[in-house]
């Protein structure tokens, strides 16, 4: 047998709502064994800490991460 995971970072720079539904309900339809979600955070060369005005508030990245909690559970 074979297991696929898959690991999604929510609140990335930039990222709309609309965004977030988009991979919510592509994820949702994978037929994958396990899921991981972590919140954007920075890294020294990474997009978001280079460009400071593109990055969400911490609040803003809660509630994607709350919304995906349940996509891990099933």
């Amino acid at each position: 047998h074979c297991c696929i995971g898959v690991d999604v970072i929510v609140g990335f720079p930039g990222e709309t709502d609309e965004d977030f539904m988009e991979s919510y309900t592509f994820i949702h339809d994978l037929d994958i064994s396990y899921l991981h979600v972590f919140t954007y955070s920075e890294r020294t060369a990474a997009f978001g800490r280079k460009n400071p005005n593109s990055r969400l508030p911490m609040q803003s990245e809660a509630p994607g991460l709350a919304q995906a909690y349940p996509l891990m559970a099933r």
